[in-house]
């Protein structure tokens, strides 16, 4: 399911988690971060060191309904050669009760599934299967949530590496602020990670459980209220929310459905 961001990765040079080392990121802001404006587009640029010229952009296009992520699709454009190319796209399926209970992505060379159930409005368990034989290659078993709805402790089953993995998960005012794993086979050292947040809405507000319940990393910067921060990219905000993100010859520039974007 996220080979096409690894593949986005690979070519743009682009990192998952991010970090803030801008001047006019203050400790707090009066910006609401519950509200309907959805990111409808990211894109990274990869600049030659030397020239300042575009090598590569990773482009991600975001298509929202009711406020619901009805479809995402990820392309490469590639300046020197004119060459623009669809890594592949993801359609979300929800029940009536706005629930996503399918998601599937396609590619030339892939299509994989993810099915999800839920109790109570709840999400419960989740799989992941090639659409193509039907292997079922991960699964997702959430036993409990928090008293305000996030998850806390869930088991990660990988069948094609044999990996078996507990999580505790600690959420502070709607931020996954660290995350304990603890490997049941093969057996390992238990891993805790820690991470910080601005006070800005999180770029990817409105995603659904669905979208990143495999890998608890993706929950952290994608399900948290606001934005991971680390140490590596400056940050540039206008009208209340992350718009740049940026380091040495990388750039990131966010578009939003109020018209809000870093591209000027």
């Amino acid at each position: 399911m996220m080979q096409w961001v690894m593949a986005a990765t690979l070519i743009c040079g682009a990192t998952v988690f991010t970090a803030c080392g801008n001047e006019d990121n203050p400790a707090t802001s009066d910006q609401p971060v519950t509200d309907n404006v959805r990111m409808t587009q990211s894109n990274t640029e990869v600049s030659n060191s030397a020239t300042g010229k575009i090598m590569a952009a990773t482009i991600i296009d975001l298509e929202w309904e009711n406020g619901l992520l009805k479809r995402q699709s990820t392309s490469v454009k590639m300046p020197s050669i004119d060459k623009f190319t669809t890594l592949g796209e993801q359609t979300y399926i929800y029940d009536d009760n706005n629930n996503c209970i399918e998601i599937h992505y396609t590619s030339a060379t892939m299509r994989v599934g993810e099915y999800f159930t839920y109790v109570d409005g709840r999400m419960t368990t989740a799989v992941k299967m090639s659409q193509d034989d039907g292997v079922v290659t991960d699964k997702v078993t959430i036993h409990s949530y928090t008293d305000d709805g996030h998850v806390k402790t869930m088991t990660v089953e990988d069948f094609k590496y044999g990996y078996l993995d507990e999580y505790e998960l600690t959420w502070i005012n709607g931020d996954l602020i660290s995350y304990t794993k603890h490997r049941l086979q093969p057996t390992v050292e238990d891993i805790t990670i820690t991470a910080s947040f601005d006070n800005y809405p999180n770029i990817h507000t409105g995603k659904p459980l669905a979208d990143y319940i495999f890998a608890p990393d993706e929950m952290l910067v994608r399900g948290s209220k606001h934005n991971y921060v680390g140490s590596e990219f400056n940050y540039t905000y206008d009208n209340g929310r992350l718009v740049v993100e940026e380091k040495a010859n990388q750039a990131t520039y966010y578009t939003y459905s109020d018209g809000t974007t870093g591209r000027k």
